[in-house]
């Protein structure tokens, strides 16, 4: 804007000032708008924008206008785009101002030289479309970003935030379009001519970027041959290179390049019928000086289920490899590299027989050099898995690492009415190439799976096996028995088989084998739950401490149920163990009390020194009447007096010569009794006789589990404790049986 500014003096002389004012963002217009009103889509939906931008009279000078559409965010938690660039659907700006197309930024941008004061109400537009490279069931949210500046000013950037989510109806959530502040100009592109299936290009992929050279895979719908023009600037596209031949996919390199320049080109596709198409331009950037670098020493991996269903190291002849999956089946991809100077690598599946475009998803990079990616298997057919990495320098490599096949699960149907049929056994052999013979499949050589295996209630096993030569032994209750063999492979015909089974409801034979079959296989899952199980240190921790309850308390009810004493249990088990060492004799002073031909329990008895009257030691009877004491008082006589409420004392002299094998008898005559067992003491009593059987059977049952579970070494300590109970057990019923 210029102004002048004139001032008189008082000689009349008048002098003007000429200022240049710079244009106000006010002076600008900027809208972005989604033309279709959509705030939420599912998969392969076509966007469309508008970006409505000019110059008002106020601006007073021609401008230098960029306008720069950014679809950047659009990254799904797994780090892959959610949205592709609709080829041939961005229009040119003002002046007839093509846009320029930059694949790895994701952005469009049109670069209008001079965009005149006055100039208002002009529009570009563009589509996007969802793919998908994105099936989990959340939400995306995405945003799409328009850029406007100029030399003199930049324009807060204008978003539309949407929502992607896989596998949903778009129809139900638009919203109305927000329109411009006046009519928007139609664009500046000239109507093209309808024909029946236009000839369009689908799809353009760098394949390699190096300091020298780019090569290029260029899509179409239909057979073509291709032109690509391309030179340093947008309006010097002078070079040219072309195919040979017609293709759907082709493949072109620019060579001879500058290193580390911005080049652009455009692509003229024609068919066998003089049909052409011409794309909008494209950008990329060569590579620094530096050394392209070589995928050898690479080792790439596909894991489903815990199972490795491919592993390949690359080297300098490499070829893909090949692998087989079930449809609707998640895996994991990893990619390991000595190369540490990857910045970015993208895992890219591709249908091998069909124009589809590329499902691609960021590796996540989970240290140098090593890319991990999580995946889903798409619907039946032959794949194509490539890797695309850019290093630090720009340069960028895109090879095919396998060739993946999709197939269906094995599954088992009934004859008569081809419904499924749930919980089939499957028993799965695999043909030994080494002594021609098949052999059950097993965990040292299929990692995690498991034989048999059994149908789910769509009469389907989700089961993956590496190529090679099966069989599978199906039956189930009340069908004849199947055996099928069959191969996996790449070739056609090479998947798992249908299986079909005829009803037998009367045979018993097939019924029985289908009985024992039923018991081997809950055997052995138990064996194998039991394996999973072992490993587990919380589980020992739990099983260890249950043992030990179990076995402690099982002592407790013994010494309630027997009437003996705890301190008195040692010289009890010490005493037993002699004598079927027969070495009890004159070490220990024992016998039993009774009354009426009948064991009294609990009675008090005392031992004396005859000779000073000291009292030496007291014990107490047990339930079988019996006591025992350790003789280690060195006396020439004893007296022992017995005390019991209810009976008359009772006392007893003899010499140490005295101490017979057969032990003392002491009898007691009943007398008047003035006390009764309190209730708590009954009952526990009553407790401890009720329940020592079962202790000890439980005890016992836990350490036989964890025996099985831990193995017999772990177990030592508490079979220690159990077998020392029952040895109690069997004293005490020596001594009860010695009353009969």
């Amino acid at each position: 804007m210029v102004v002048v500014i004139r001032e008189f003096s008082k000689c009349q002389h008048d002098i003007a000032i000429t200022a240049t004012v710079h244009p106000r963002e006010s002076d600008f217009k900027f809208a972005f708008t989604s033309t279709d009103g959509l705030s939420s889509v599912s998969q392969d939906t076509t966007l469309s924008y508008q970006i409505t931008y000019g110059a008002n009279s106020s601006a007073g000078v021609n401008t230098n206008t960029v306008l720069v559409a950014d679809f950047s965010s659009d990254l799904a938690p797994d780090s892959s785009h959610i949205l592709d660039y609709v080829i041939g659907s961005a229009s040119n700006a003002y002046a007839n101002t093509p846009p320029v197309i930059d694949p790895g930024s994701r952005t469009i941008t049109w670069t209008i030289p001079a965009l005149p004061a006055g100039v208002t109400n002009q529009t570009v537009s563009f589509q996007l479309r969802t793919n998908s490279n994105y099936t989990e069931p959340s939400s995306v949210n995405f945003i799409t970003r328009a850029k406007m500046s100029n030399q003199y000013q930049t324009l807060p950037d204008q978003t539309i935030n949407q929502t992607y989510r896989f596998g949903t109806d778009t129809t139900a959530t638009s919203t109305p379009a927000s329109n411009p502040t006046s009519t928007p100009k139609p664009s500046t592109n000239p109507t093209p001519t309808l024909i029946a299936n236009p000839l369009k290009i689908t799809g353009v992929e760098f394949t390699n970027i190096s300091k020298s050279q780019a090569s290029i895979n260029v899509g179409t719908n239909r057979p073509a041959k291709l032109t690509v023009a391309f030179g340093k600037t947008p309006a010097n596209l002078f070079q040219k290179v072309n195919t040979n031949q017609f293709s759907n996919l082709n493949n072109i390199t620019l060579e001879n390049l500058s290193l580390n320049t911005t080049y652009y080109f455009q692509i003229t596709a024609f068919d066998a019928s003089s049909n052409t198409v011409t794309s909008e331009i494209f950008t990329f950037h060569t590579a620094r000086d530096s050394t392209p670098f070589n995928l050898e020493n690479a080792a790439a991996t596909i894991v489903s289920g815990g199972n490795t269903i491919f592993s390949k190291v690359s080297d300098k002849n490499y070829t893909p490899g090949f692998a087989i999956l079930t449809d609707n089946t998640d895996y994991e991809f990893s990619y390991v590299t000595t190369n540490t100077t990857l910045s970015s690598l993208e895992i890219m599946v591709k249908n091998s027989h069909q124009n589809d475009p590329f499902i691609t998803v960021n590796g996540f990079q989970k240290k140098p050099g090593l890319f991990i990616s999580h995946l889903s298997s798409q619907n039946v057919g032959s794949y194509e898995i490539f890797i695309k990495a850019i290093d630090s320098n720009g340069n960028l490599i895109q090879t095919k690492i396998v060739n993946l096949k999709v197939i269906k699960r094995l599954s088992v149907y009934s004859a008569e009415d081809n419904s499924p049929l749930g919980d089939a056994r499957v028993f799965i052999y695999y043909y030994n190439s080494r002594n021609q013979k098949y052999e059950p499949i097993n965990k040292e050589l299929f990692g995690n799976i498991i034989n048999p295996q059994f149908t789910n209630k769509i009469g389907e096993i989700d089961l993956i096996l590496p190529e090679g030569k099966y069989k599978a032994r199906t039956s189930s209750f009340w069908y004849k028995s199947e055996t099928t063999e069959f191969v996996l492979g790449p070739k056609t015909g090479e998947d798992f088989p249908v299986v079909q089974l005829k009803k037998d409801q009367y045979n018993l034979v097939t019924l029985i084998s289908n009985a024992k079959d039923f018991l081997l296989d809950s055997l052995t899952n138990l064996s194998i739950s039991a394996n999973t199980l072992s490993s587990s240190i919380r589980l020992f921790d739990l099983m260890a401490l249950l043992t030990l309850i179990f076995s402690v308390l099982t002592l407790i009810f013994f010494l309630l149920k027997t009437h003996i004493r705890f301190k008195n249990l040692p010289v009890f088990f010490i005493f037993h163990m002699h004598v079927i060492l027969n070495k009890h004799k004159q070490k220990y002073i024992y016998g039993i009390v009774t009354a009426n031909d009948k064991p009294v329990t609990k009675a008090l008895i005392e031992l004396l020194d005859k000779n000073s009257g000291n009292i030496l030691t007291h014990v107490m009877s047990n339930k079988a009447g019996h006591f025992q004491i350790r003789n280690i008082y060195y006396s020439d006589s004893y007296k022992i007096l017995v005390e019991k409420e209810g009976y008359q004392p009772t006392a007893c002299t003899f010499g140490e010569a005295e101490l017979l094998s057969s032990g003392l008898k002491i009898t007691l005559k009943v007398g008047n009794s003035k006390l009764h067992p309190t209730f708590g003491v009954k009952f526990l009593e009553h407790i401890g006789e009720s329940l020592f059987e079962s202790a000890l059977f439980i005890s016992i049952f836990t350490e036989i589990l964890f025996m099985s579970l831990f193995g017999i070494y772990k177990t030592l300590p508490f079979l220690a404790l159990s077998c020392f109970n029952i040895l109690l057990w069997i004293f005490y019923l020596n001594e009860h049986n010695d009353l009969k």
